[in-house]
């Protein structure tokens, strides 16, 4: 149990970056972890995610990263943030071994197919959010994932998932915070 000087003194620690709030599972930091997150996978999602991305597979492509945007549906309930991807547009700029950029052109093009994907479906969904890989088996955040992130979307409540192809798994993350957030998905099940 800690005082409330003590909670205080930790949660502006959390908040200048010197600790991570999961050293603390039993402190409510408001803006953190006070919400769930929750993105869904549809079959068309997971299908243009394992074939693009070669997903269970240890083939050359695996050396480079790659990604797209979720087009679905998000709302937020209760503080709550619940995403259904039910389709990807995927980024037709090359990757590298190591970083992916995303031009400002890139973003534009994005925005003209899932327009037109909507006329053709007869649907109003939206960018929910963007995946990408990572070559080597880690799932992690790297500075460049977070600057493309909030450059994209701010503070908007939006997902990034990363892929790691080689060992079939991914993980997701949302907001500007760049939180874990649970994935709904045949895929995140192996």
């Amino acid at each position: 149990m800690y005082t409330l000087e003590e909670i205080n003194r930790i949660r502006e620690e959390v908040s200048l970056g010197l600790v991570h709030h999961g050293s603390y599972p039993d402190i409510v930091f408001p803006g953190i972890n006070d919400w769930s997150a929750f993105l869904e996978l549809g079959p068309r999602a997971e299908a243009v995610i394992t074939n693009q991305t070669h997903f269970g597979s240890d083939g050359p492509m695996n050396d480079l990263e790659m990604g797209g945007f979720y087009i679905g549906e998000i709302a937020e309930r209760d503080g709550d943030i619940y995403g259904v991807a039910h389709d990807v547009i995927p980024l037709q700029v090359p990757g590298k071994r190591s970083s992916i950029t995303i031009p400002q052109s890139e973003y534009t093009r994005v925005e003209t197919e899932m327009t037109l994907w909507n006329k053709r479906n007869g649907t109003n969904f939206v960018d929910i959010g963007w995946y990408h890989t990572h070559p080597g088996n880690r799932l992690w955040l790297s500075d460049g994932d977070k600057s493309n992130h909030i450059r994209r979307y701010g503070a908007e409540p939006r997902f990034m998932t990363v892929v790691c192809p080689k060992n079939s798994t991914l993980q997701s993350f949302v907001k500007s915070e760049c939180r874990e957030c649970d994935t709904i998905s045949n895929l995140a099940r192996g």
